[in-house]
């Protein structure tokens, strides 16, 4: 692939492959890279070649020890293809399914420091200019666990700007359009509003949130549940999921994740010194040998490949039988240099004095300086003859399969969950004189009673109550006390959230 040699093929995703490969430099030295590349069906579809090279050319000029370094783009046998820093370590969502096998935890002190360093990368690439000292205003829009990376040698780095936007003469505004993994999406990023380093500091806020109280903030959700919740601006206390969380880290989680853009940290840096001073009331501060030794424990099983991998490089003896077994689930790809399932849905709706800027189909032709003004056209083979009777069979085949995709299409049952969760269309909040309130208990599965109206089962929302007048709550499961409380919504849109602990009859 150019001045790349493609080793062995670690990943495949709806948009791009990616590839181990190496570059053969000076005195026989060989450069281990990572290639991610449009898939083959997609190289001919404007859109995602427009989308894969602003993706390019965002990562081009961030160079920060706590953003993943992007080496070349380039144009070779019919494709693009980016070439990134390979990383060997692992991202956060690994890290932390790793741990719950082992029924261990991230330390607290390991949390705050990924996420003070993941902080600083998001404020390189938020206060970065152009070369006449514009700035160009990069939004990472999708900041989750799967894009912040763990090397084994105790760094931090930020992946995937695949879906950044950025304000520059590459960039075409797409008002209303909503990318990333919905659990991680703030308020405005729900709602299609534009966006700004505050909607990036609210998401590291559900990182953090996570880290520390170890439980999901808003992805054991239903979609039309997140899409509530999120913009209602209700937040549990995290010291009350763990009480290792002191107040002054509170505040930091809090402050992250306000409703309100304007009562947030205003920069990440902001968020990064708070996090600092935290940092330097806690007896044993992480370093960066800690968090190495850390990753090395967890991932005891993965580090003879590595070390055979470094040797090998070390030699100039690179070979793609040293990377058979790297091969990546889906949410593990970030690990090496993306996520290649990230979120793209339609607009949600807007309000009625707000008009929609969608671009028409059809955009224009990306216009690279290097590659060809046309692609080439894809070699088509002949096909073979076959038999009538077969040709019958796989008609019957493919019209079945097409009939049961589209009724589950529409029906939103559809089985397959690998990429994040879709939304279409936002759910609208309640009318004016409802509210709504979230519901929780240990165990979970118990029956939500309202006003002596059967309404759900725990976790949940209830939603279409009306402000003002008393409501009786009663939490019932087989085998425990039944669990009540009397509540009053107050005026305007709010979400209310009850957790109740049952006890044994």
């Amino acid at each position: 692939m150019g001045k790349f040699q493609l080793l062995s093929e670690i990943a495949t995703g709806g948009m791009a492959e990616i590839w181990i490969a190496k570059q053969q430099l000076e005195e026989g030295i060989e450069k281990l890279v990572v290639i991610k590349m449009l898939r083959s069906k997609l190289k001919r579809n404007r859109e995602f070649v427009h989308m894969f090279l602003n993706e390019a050319r965002i990562a081009a000029r961030l160079k920060h020890r706590n953003v993943v370094q992007m080496y070349d783009l380039g144009y070779a046998d019919g494709n693009y293809f980016i070439a990134m820093e390979y990383i060997a370590g692992e991202n956060l969502r690994t890290t932390t399914k790793a741990c719950r096998k082992t029924g261990e935890k991230i330390p607290l002190s390991f949390s705050l420091t990924i996420m003070s360093q993941a902080c600083e990368g998001l404020h390189y690439a938020h206060t970065k200019t152009d070369v006449l000292g514009r700035p160009l205003n990069i939004v990472h829009c999708d900041m989750s666990p799967q894009n912040i990376v763990i090397s084994f040698g105790g760094e931090v780095k930020l992946v995937d700007f695949g879906v950044a936007r950025a304000t520059s003469r590459f960039e075409q505004a797409q008002k209303g359009v909503v990318k990333g993994k919905l659990a991680y999406m703030s308020p405005e990023q729900i709602q299609g509003k534009p966006l700004d380093a505050r909607s990036d500091v609210f998401s590291a806020g559900i990182v953090l949130w996570e880290l520390c109280t170890w439980k999901r903030l808003f992805g054991s959700f239903a979609p039309n549940e997140i899409v509530k919740l999120i913009p209602s601006g209700h937040v549990p206390s995290p010291r009350r999921v763990n009480p290792e969380v002191t107040p002054d880290l509170e505040s930091v989680i809090l402050k992250a994740l306000e409703k309100d853009p304007l009562a947030r940290f205003q920069t990440a840096e902001e968020m990064h010194s708070a996090l600092q001073e935290v940092i330097g009331l806690l007896p044993e501060p992480a370093k960066a040998s800690d968090l190495s030794a850390f990753m090395r424990r967890i991932f005891e099983h993965k580090l003879d490949s590595v070390r055979k991998i470094e040797k090998a490089q070390e030699d100039g003896e690179l070979g793609s039988f040293l990377f058979h077994d790297l091969r990546l689930e889906e949410d593990e790809i970030s690990a090496l240099g993306g996520d290649l399932a990230a979120e793209v849905t339609a607009p949600p709706p807007a309000a009625p004095e707000q008009k929609l800027d969608i671009p028409a189909p059809g955009p224009a032709r990306p216009k690279p300086q290097a590659p060809p003004a046309a692609l080439p056209r894809p070699r088509v083979s002949k096909p073979r003859s076959f038999l009538p009777t077969i040709l019958v069979i796989i008609t019957v085949l493919l019209l079945g399969a097409a009939t049961y995709v589209l009724v589950a299409w529409q029906a939103n049952l559809w089985p397959f969950s690998a990429a994040p969760a879709m939304i279409s269309r936002p759910t609208e909040p309640p009318a004016a004189g409802k509210g709504m309130i979230h519901v929780a208990s240990k165990p979970e599965g118990a029956g939500v009673r309202i006003n002596e109206k059967m309404r759900c089962s725990t976790p949940c929302v209830v939603d279409k109550l009306e402000i003002g007048k008393p409501h009786l709550l009663e939490i019932k499961l087989k085998g425990y006390k039944t669990w009540t409380a009397e509540f009053t919504l107050e005026k305007g849109f709010e979400v209310r959230r009850f957790d109740a602990t049952l006890q044994k009859k």
